[in-house]
Protein backbone atom coordinates (compact mmCIF):
# COMPACT_ATOMS: atom_id res chain seq x y z
CA UNK A 1 0.00 0.00 0.00
CA UNK A 2 1.13 3.06 -0.79
CA UNK A 3 0.55 6.79 0.55
CA UNK A 4 0.38 8.71 -3.22
CA UNK A 5 -2.44 8.82 -5.12
CA UNK A 6 -2.44 6.53 -8.25
CA UNK A 7 -3.93 7.75 -11.68
CA UNK A 8 -5.99 5.84 -13.35
CA UNK A 9 -7.93 5.64 -16.75
CA UNK A 10 -11.06 6.20 -17.18
CA UNK A 11 -13.93 3.40 -17.85
CA UNK A 12 -14.82 3.55 -21.17
CA UNK A 13 -18.13 5.20 -22.25
CA UNK A 14 -21.28 3.01 -22.17
CA UNK A 15 -22.30 4.57 -26.05
CA UNK A 16 -21.02 7.18 -28.74
CA UNK A 17 -23.46 9.36 -28.04
CA UNK A 18 -22.54 9.64 -24.30
CA UNK A 19 -19.20 10.29 -24.89
CA UNK A 20 -20.43 12.89 -27.26
CA UNK A 21 -23.01 14.39 -24.88
CA UNK A 22 -19.55 14.57 -22.25
CA UNK A 23 -17.83 16.70 -24.63
CA UNK A 24 -20.35 19.00 -25.25
CA UNK A 25 -20.55 19.67 -22.09
CA UNK A 26 -17.22 20.52 -21.32
CA UNK A 27 -17.37 22.45 -24.34
CA UNK A 28 -20.48 24.79 -23.14
CA UNK A 29 -18.67 24.86 -19.82
CA UNK A 30 -15.51 26.06 -21.00
CA UNK A 31 -17.67 28.74 -22.74
CA UNK A 32 -19.11 29.68 -19.96
CA UNK A 33 -16.07 29.74 -17.81
CA UNK A 34 -14.30 31.29 -20.61
CA UNK A 35 -16.62 34.62 -20.14
CA UNK A 36 -16.90 34.60 -17.04
CA UNK A 37 -13.11 34.70 -16.50
CA UNK A 38 -13.29 37.69 -19.35
CA UNK A 39 -15.03 39.94 -16.93
CA UNK A 40 -14.18 38.20 -13.43
CA UNK A 41 -13.57 41.40 -11.38
CA UNK A 42 -17.26 42.61 -12.38
CA UNK A 43 -18.91 38.89 -11.96
CA UNK A 44 -17.27 39.09 -8.37
CA UNK A 45 -19.67 42.22 -8.29
CA UNK A 46 -22.59 41.50 -9.90
CA UNK A 47 -23.94 38.34 -7.90
CA UNK A 48 -24.04 40.42 -4.51
CA UNK A 49 -25.88 43.11 -6.46
CA UNK A 50 -28.57 41.11 -7.73
CA UNK A 51 -30.29 39.90 -3.89
CA UNK A 52 -29.15 36.68 -3.32
CA UNK A 53 -30.03 35.51 0.55
CA UNK A 54 -26.25 35.18 1.19
CA UNK A 55 -24.89 37.82 3.62
CA UNK A 56 -21.41 38.79 4.50
CA UNK A 57 -18.41 37.11 2.50
CA UNK A 58 -20.02 34.80 1.26
CA UNK A 59 -21.84 36.81 -1.57
CA UNK A 60 -18.45 37.55 -2.79
CA UNK A 61 -17.49 33.98 -2.63
CA UNK A 62 -20.51 32.33 -5.00
CA UNK A 63 -18.86 33.43 -8.40
CA UNK A 64 -15.39 32.54 -7.65
CA UNK A 65 -17.06 28.93 -6.43
CA UNK A 66 -18.81 28.42 -9.47
CA UNK A 67 -16.09 29.29 -11.33
CA UNK A 68 -14.14 26.40 -9.58
CA UNK A 69 -16.63 23.95 -9.96
CA UNK A 70 -17.20 24.54 -14.05
CA UNK A 71 -13.36 23.84 -13.82
CA UNK A 72 -12.94 20.80 -12.08
CA UNK A 73 -15.94 19.45 -13.56
CA UNK A 74 -13.87 19.18 -17.03
CA UNK A 75 -11.20 15.86 -15.99
CA UNK A 76 -14.39 13.30 -15.67
CA UNK A 77 -16.54 15.27 -18.54
CA UNK A 78 -12.82 14.80 -20.50
CA UNK A 79 -12.02 11.32 -19.06
CA UNK A 80 -8.40 12.14 -18.02
CA UNK A 81 -6.02 10.28 -16.43
CA UNK A 82 -6.73 10.72 -12.89
CA UNK A 83 -7.30 9.17 -9.33
CA UNK A 84 -10.57 7.83 -8.80
CA UNK A 85 -11.05 10.41 -5.45
CA UNK A 86 -10.85 13.23 -7.96
CA UNK A 87 -13.09 11.26 -10.99
CA UNK A 88 -15.33 10.92 -8.27
CA UNK A 89 -14.94 14.86 -7.07
CA UNK A 90 -14.87 16.38 -10.95
CA UNK A 91 -18.32 14.91 -11.40
CA UNK A 92 -19.93 16.64 -8.52
CA UNK A 93 -18.52 19.45 -9.52
CA UNK A 94 -20.47 19.35 -12.66
CA UNK A 95 -23.37 18.50 -10.77
CA UNK A 96 -22.52 21.59 -8.03
CA UNK A 97 -22.29 23.66 -11.14
CA UNK A 98 -25.20 22.87 -12.59
CA UNK A 99 -27.41 23.15 -9.85
CA UNK A 100 -26.08 26.54 -8.83
CA UNK A 101 -27.45 28.37 -11.61
CA UNK A 102 -30.55 26.39 -11.50
CA UNK A 103 -30.96 27.62 -7.32
CA UNK A 104 -29.57 31.40 -8.42
CA UNK A 105 -32.45 31.43 -11.75
CA UNK A 106 -35.06 29.98 -9.21
CA UNK A 107 -34.60 31.74 -6.55
CA UNK A 108 -34.77 35.20 -8.88
CA UNK A 109 -37.67 34.30 -9.86
CA UNK A 110 -39.41 32.86 -6.93
CA UNK A 111 -38.95 36.20 -5.60
CA UNK A 112 -39.92 38.21 -8.60
CA UNK A 113 -36.59 39.60 -8.39
CA UNK A 114 -35.78 41.04 -12.29
CA UNK A 115 -32.43 41.25 -12.98
CA UNK A 116 -30.83 41.95 -15.80
CA UNK A 117 -27.94 39.88 -15.82
CA UNK A 118 -27.47 36.48 -13.62
CA UNK A 119 -23.82 36.60 -14.50
CA UNK A 120 -23.98 33.05 -16.12
CA UNK A 121 -22.49 34.28 -19.29
CA UNK A 122 -20.13 37.17 -16.59
CA UNK A 123 -20.87 40.82 -17.74
CA UNK A 124 -20.67 39.65 -21.86
CA UNK A 125 -23.74 38.19 -22.23
CA UNK A 126 -26.42 39.75 -20.39
CA UNK A 127 -29.01 37.00 -19.62
CA UNK A 128 -32.28 37.25 -17.31
CA UNK A 129 -33.49 34.86 -14.21
CA UNK A 130 -35.27 33.07 -16.77
CA UNK A 131 -32.68 32.34 -19.10
CA UNK A 132 -30.49 31.69 -16.21
CA UNK A 133 -32.65 28.52 -15.20
CA UNK A 134 -33.58 27.00 -18.76
CA UNK A 135 -29.76 26.93 -19.36
CA UNK A 136 -29.39 25.23 -15.90
CA UNK A 137 -32.08 22.91 -16.20
CA UNK A 138 -29.76 22.05 -19.64
CA UNK A 139 -26.41 21.81 -17.68
CA UNK A 140 -28.49 19.67 -15.18
CA UNK A 141 -29.74 16.80 -18.26
CA UNK A 142 -26.23 16.80 -19.71
CA UNK A 143 -24.79 16.72 -16.56
CA UNK A 144 -27.11 13.52 -15.46
CA UNK A 145 -26.18 12.09 -18.96
CA UNK A 146 -22.39 12.14 -18.55
CA UNK A 147 -22.59 10.39 -15.62
CA UNK A 148 -24.90 8.05 -16.49
CA UNK A 149 -22.54 7.06 -19.45
CA UNK A 150 -19.26 8.06 -18.12
CA UNK A 151 -20.14 6.28 -14.26
CA UNK A 152 -16.48 6.09 -12.46
CA UNK A 153 -17.29 2.72 -11.00
CA UNK A 154 -18.80 1.17 -13.78
CA UNK A 155 -15.74 -1.49 -14.50
CA UNK A 156 -12.55 -2.28 -13.18
CA UNK A 157 -10.00 0.90 -13.92
CA UNK A 158 -6.17 0.12 -14.61
CA UNK A 159 -3.56 2.00 -12.30
CA UNK A 160 -0.86 3.15 -13.98
CA UNK A 161 2.42 3.01 -12.96
CA UNK A 162 4.97 5.80 -12.75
Amino acid sequence: MTVFVKPTLAPAPRSKQARFVAVAFAAILVGIVLTQLFTFDHLVELLPSIGLPFSGGFQYAIAPLIVVAEVFALPFLLTMTVSIAFRWLSMFCGWVAALAWIGIGSYLLINGIDAANTGLLGTVVEMGSLATLIVGLLLALLAAWSAWGLWPLRSATKVIEK
